[in-house]
């Protein structure tokens, strides 16, 4: 998923509303963000850099996708409640943009935090 097609998904109130829960952080170059299996607690954009996802069979590690600017990652484990289902590597120095889910009661939806 990128950025624009997260984005045309919520609206400005809520962007505003939810920015305090986001946070940026720097993965230097082989750092992982999370591991697969892990509990999933937030969703991360790529400000810049590059990231690696992977999964491990046999003992080894395959890398099955690689994320730039812009690009989303994580959110599928909060959408179906379940543990990361793949590894983020950082493969270059990477700036992400984190973010948590904020219930909504009325319309029962998740909304984002995205500091931009």
């Amino acid at each position: 998923m990128n950025l624009n097609d997260f984005l045309d998904e919520i609206s400005e109130p809520q962007i505003d509303e939810s920015k305090s829960l986001s946070t940026v952080s720097i993965f230097q170059a082989g750092e992982r963000v999370f591991n697969e299996g892990d509990l999933a607690d937030d969703l991360y954009i790529v400000h810049s850099g590059k990231m690696g996802l992977s999964i491990e069979k046999s003992g080894k590690q395959y890398l099955i996708n690689e994320l730039q600017a812009g690009d989303i990652f994580g959110e599928m484990a909060l959408i179906n409640n379940d543990t990361r289902s793949a590894t983020a590597t950082a493969i270059t120095d990477t700036e992400l943009l984190s973010a948590q889910p904020e219930h909504q009661h009325r319309s029962g939806r998740h909304t984002y935090a995205v500091q931009l």
